[in-house]
């Protein structure tokens, strides 16, 4: 009499190159390789890599930067969007969009990190627009924030708005001296 269970032999089945040049390699992957040993140095600890991280994270508290245990766990669980990714592209000297997409490469050219000193922060570029405005009169400042606010519901680089405020803050308006000002007397 014969069984009815079945023997099946389990395979392993390989994907193919088609399918394996389109699985992107994971986040985890990415720092694996930035991680391991080249050029003449040794590979670098989770520790080490939290600290190369944490450099680029000097606006946070301490005790918010990146650690070792935040790389362990990316290491591990494979996070594709941990809260750090920004400071874990400048790190590896890439951006956010080349390691979400999978395309890092260790040899790949690294991108160009602006000086953080220098870097433009909405208070300085809330101090650089609204200085100009306060030579004008309050009408004047009215017609101005008006073209702001349609080249804000329209934004475009050719935007004649945009120009018009960049005119008139820059005085470069055509007209702009005869345009009232506040009065320093």
């Amino acid at each position: 009499m014969q069984s009815s269970l079945h023997c099946i032999t389990q395979t392993t089945l390989r994907a193919s190159k088609a399918k394996s040049f389109a699985m992107k390699p994971t986040l985890a992957d990415q720092v694996k390789k930035f991680m391991g040993a080249r050029d003449g140095r040794e590979a670098l600890t989770p520790t080490q890599m939290a600290e190369l991280v944490a450099k680029h994270q000097s606006d946070l508290p301490e005790k918010n930067r990146c650690g070792r245990q935040n790389i362990e766990q990316l290491l591990e669980q494979g996070f594709q969007t941990p809260r750090y990714i920004a400071a874990l592209a400048a790190a590896m000297g890439t951006d956010v969009e080349t390691l979400r997409s999978g395309r890092y490469s260790v040899d790949a050219p690294k991108v160009h990190r602006i000086d953080q000193s220098k870097t433009v922060t909405i208070e300085s570029s809330f101090d650089t627009f609204t200085k100009p405005l306060a030579v004008f009169d309050a009408d004047t400042r009215k017609h101005i924030l008006a073209a702001v606010e349609l080249y804000c519901r329209n934004p475009s680089a050719d935007s004649p708005h945009r120009r018009y405020v960049i005119d008139a803050l820059s005085g470069e308006l055509p007209g702009a001296e005869s345009l009232p000002r506040v009065s320093n007397g």
